[in-house]
Formats: structure tokens, C-alpha cells, sequence
């Protein structure tokens, strides 16, 4: 279903900022001041656009779990560290380096992709 809208970049006026080409007739409703807009094309852009919002937050708390899970047992093996501080954590991603080749995200990173796959 199609409605009509005022034009949402110049508010339904017509015009817009100056250009040499056309002057200030606006690109978005050629000057006419309103536009025709598609409900079910917007509902489906807007759903598409709120999942996508949903899996990205989904993606970032696995991540931050990840890594605080890899922090602990890390602490562990090589620890202890005082991972509460910036520079407990520093030194504990210099000691995973030394020992394992990769800093602790790099890990974390690999055991995400191997869950994922």
C-alpha cells in the first residue's frame, strides 16, 4: 500500500540547498513537495533493520563472554594475574603471546569461529 508523504528531505517544501544544476529544487521530490511512500517495502526495512540490530547485539555479547572466559582460564594457566587492571591484563596478553604465539582476542577469536562453523 502506497500513501503520500511530505517529502522527507526538504519537509514538503520543494526546495533545497543550491546546486548549479537545478537551483534549489529538490532532489528527493523533484520540487512537488511530497513524495509516495511503500508501508509494506518500509515494514519490511524496518524489520530487516531491527534484526540485524538483534544479531549484532547477539554477536557482541558472545564475543565480550568470550573473552572474559578466555581472560579467566588464561589467568589461570599462566597466572595469577590482576586482571581487575588494565596493566594485569596487558601482562597476562604479553605471557599468552610468549607462550602460545596469539594475545588473548586471538584466542578468543578462534574459539568463536570454531563454535560458529
Amino acid at each position: 500500500m502506497k500513501i503520500q508523504v511530505n517529502c522527507r528531505r526538504c519537509g514538503g517544501s520543494g526546495r533545497f540547498s543550491f546546486n548549479l544544476i537545478r537551483g534549489t529544487v529538490c532532489f528527493g521530490c523533484n520540487g512537488v513537495g511530497v513524495q509516495m511512500v511503500d508501508l509494506d517495502k518500509e515494514a519490511k526495512a524496518k524489520a530487516r533493520s531491527a534484526s540485524k540490530a538483534v544479531a549484532e547485539e547477539a554477536r557482541r555479547a558472545m564475543m565480550i563472554a568470550g573473552y572474559e572466559a578466555v581472560i579467566a582460564e588464561m589467568n589461570l594457566v599462566l597466572g595469577p594475574f590482576d586482571t581487575m587492571t588494565e596493566k594485569g591484563v596487558s601482562e597476562l596478553n604479553l605471557a599468552c603471546a610468549k607462550r602460545f604465539g596469539k594475545g588473548i582476542a586471538q584466542i578468543r577469536d578462534d574459539r568463536v569461529a570454531a563454535m560458529s562453523a
